[in-house]
């Protein structure tokens, strides 16, 4: 297996990503300097700003999502920063889900209704 290739905003990552107009990581300037440099996939893990900046560029294809058996009461959703009129809600197909010790996961692929 390859050694992962950390990229971030910060001097801990291998290269960083450049940031937008509004300050935030230039997502598309990533996706293709991973082409030019033969990246072929990336594990996201990061937040709900995240996960939504990500989801809204149309730049993902699988979601995983593990849940665990805890309920914390308020809080704020993964997706919260998130709204979509029902009829452009995200759908997942090929959805697959297992039980691990602990918890769930549960993945798909990301299309649109």
């Amino acid at each position: 297996m390859n050694p992962a290739t950390i990229i971030g905003v910060d001097e801990q990552a291998d290269w960083s990503v450049a940031r937008d107009e509004r300050g935030l990581p230039d997502l598309l300037s990533a996706m293709e300097r991973m082409g030019k440099e033969g990246l072929t996939a990336l594990l996201v893990e990061g937040g709900r700003k995240t996960a939504a900046s990500f989801l809204q560029a149309g730049l993902v294809r699988r979601i995983v999502a593990y849940y665990a058996p805890l309920f914390l009461g308020e809080g704020l959703s993964a997706l919260s920063d998130l709204t979509f009129p029902l009829a452009s809600a995200l759908q997942l197909s090929e959805v697959e889900h297992e039980t691990l010790p602990g918890g769930w996961v549960v993945s798909g692929l990301v299309g649109v209704n």
